[in-house]
């Protein structure tokens, strides 16, 4: 599944943080899309992860002392 981080810092495009941050907080994390790796869209980052869909699904995660939708 493809996640999308609205207003997401551009500090935290960068493909280790988001990768670990998918790990810790949706699922397991697959790829990064290339756009978000080159900054090409500041509104919001791509990450594709595997999820559990019988485990609910995280509508939130906490990144650096701010929740982030996803």
């Amino acid at each position: 599944m493809w996640i999308r981080f609205p207003g997401l810092n551009l500090v935290y495009y960068d493909e280790s943080f988001l990768l670990l941050a998918m790990e810790l907080g949706v699922g397991t994390p697959i790829k990064v899309d290339s756009n978000t790796l080159k900054v090409e869209h500041g509104h919001f980052a791509h990450v594709c992860v595997e999820i559990n869909l019988t485990q609910p699904i995280v509508g939130e995660i906490w990144l650096n002392g701010h929740w982030y939708k996803v």
